[in-house]
């Protein structure tokens, strides 16, 4: 298992540009830390797919609620921390800004090797819980699906 503080997950929508970017920093500065492809996924940025629609229904969320950043502790966990993501590709990018500090706290942690990263304390994010198990879980079940 990776010694990376967090997993990250985008749900987005092929339109969504300006969450398409914020993926793009997050792998910037994933990358600069030399952490592992499986800590950092983006799923439905070349449009609506079953991967998609199975993430997003194994994470609980409802139809439409992507663009979101889903942040959790490992593929273990059941729960998880959700920041919305600004829709589309134009406007707003002064309204969603939080996840400047979402990504400045992973990189603080990174940086000073710690191995978890509590994300309780930003009031950015809303814990959610996993209904069906764990992350693992999800995936499992997702790929048993698809195949």
């Amino acid at each position: 298992m990776s010694e990376f503080p967090v997993f990250a997950v985008f749900l987005v929508g092929p339109e969504d540009r300006i969450a398409h970017d914020v993926f793009r920093e997050f792998r910037s500065s994933f990358e600069a830390r030399n952490v592992p492809y499986e800590n950092l996924v983006i799923f439905g940025q070349h449009g609506e797919s079953k991967t998609l629609l199975g993430m997003s229904s194994g994470l609980g969320f409802a139809r439409g609620e992507a663009p979101v950043l889903a942040l959790m502790s490992s593929p273990t966990a059941r729960t998880f921390y959700t920041l919305p993501l600004v829709e589309g590709s134009t406007g707003g990018e002064q309204v969603g800004e939080s996840w400047r500090d979402v990504l400045r706290l992973i990189e603080a942690a990174s940086d000073a090797g710690e191995k978890t990263l509590d994300l309780e304390p930003l009031i950015e994010v809303t814990a959610r819980s996993i209904r069906s198990g764990s992350l693992d879980t999800v995936i499992n079940r997702l790929l048993m699906r698809l195949s």
